[in-house]
């Protein structure tokens, strides 16, 4: 990787392009994931985040339908589905 490193270097190597048959898709990831983080980030604003991030995270409801949206787009990258 020469150096190279988050989503987006991920996004252009060579080992998606092996693993994904359509790999553009995957580009719907950083949406869906910005949207999910400022969801926390207005949450724990506004005082209704009252334990730790990570445990919050992982009962809320919103954190569910973000890996379900990962997963449905992962899917229809590896070109199983579609």
């Amino acid at each position: 990787m020469y150096g190279r490193s988050g989503f987006g270097s991920y996004m252009t190597s060579v080992e998606v392009r092996t693993l994904y048959r359509r790999q553009e898709i995957l580009w719907t990831i950083s949406p869906v994931f910005l949207y999910w983080i400022n969801q926390l980030w207005i949450k724990g604003r506004r005082g209704e985040v009252h334990e730790d991030p990570i445990l919050y995270c992982a009962h809320d409801k919103t954190t569910y339908w973000v890996v379900a949206a990962v997963l449905v787009i992962l899917l229809l990258a590896s070109g199983y589905v579609w």
